[in-house]
């Protein structure tokens, strides 16, 4: 009973919801598969598990294959601004990981060279070179959606002090 009125719900709601909920850490955050495959939406569910993981690849491939139902369903705008939160996901993830690498501990700065965090987040699955990264990065910080300083002379990224992990805080 109202199974389309609730598919339509859903349609406006998980972009919604994925530009709400920027950690994994949230209780019911995302919108679990079987919740999408019950309701037909396999394309949202490619989607929220591509953003989920920080796979751009796989997002900029969802959007594109689905580009013509998201519009008629009029959440393709909204789809495409996560982009910027999808690349906080990943540099967040690939950040953590290099400053752990270097046993970076959490009193100090974390100084991360554009090089490596390039070829973290290509690992990734990001087709990115180190000019188009430094380019994401400078609007990330300029739209403080991480924070952190860009040294263009010796190509790092400065993090403040953490306590566990770089610090990116929640979008507004």
């Amino acid at each position: 009973r109202f199974h389309r009125h609730r598919k339509i719900v859903l349609y406006l709601l998980i972009p919604a919801k994925l530009a709400a909920c920027l950690s994994k850490q949230d209780e019911g955050a995302f919108a679990s598969p079987t919740l999408l495959d019950k309701y037909g939406l396999p394309e949202l569910a490619d989607l929220v598990s591509a953003f989920q993981v920080g796979n751009v690849k796989a997002f900029e491939r969802n959007l594109v294959v689905h580009e013509d139902l998201y519009v008629r369903k009029k959440i393709f705008l909204q789809l495409t601004k996560l982009r910027l939160l999808l690349y906080r996901n990943l540099l967040k993830r690939c950040c953590t990981l290099l400053l752990s690498v270097h046993n970076v501990p959490p009193s100090q700065t974390g100084r991360v060279k554009i090089a490596h965090l390039c070829a973290a987040a290509q690992a990734g699955g990001w087709d990115v070179d180190e000019i188009e990264l430094e380019c994401v990065l400078g609007m990330l910080i300029k739209k403080t959606i991480i924070k952190g300083n860009l040294d263009k002379e010796r190509a790092t990224v400065i993090f403040p002090p953490r306590t566990s992990k770089p610090s990116f805080p929640r979008a507004t």
